[in-house]
């Protein structure tokens, strides 16, 4: 029985993650052809992302302490 919830939380996280890349690659190929849509993403990734390492890959400057 653990066995098979194992599995299926297994699958679900990784179901997840297909998710998440999917949406992402989505987004990314309209932000791409799309320049309002690459600004909306940008911005919503200078809200949302807090790390200063994760920040650093969309080249956002770092956030300021609060």
């Amino acid at each position: 029985m653990q066995a098979i919830q194992a599995r299926q939380k297994e699958r679900s996280r990784k179901d997840d993650t297909r998710h998440k890349v999917l949406v992402g690659a989505a987004i990314l190929a309209e932000a791409e052809k799309n320049p309002a849509a690459k600004q909306r993403l940008m911005a919503l990734l200078d809200q949302n992302l807090t790390r200063d390492i994760d920040r650093a890959v969309f080249d956002l400057a770092p956030k300021a302490e609060a």
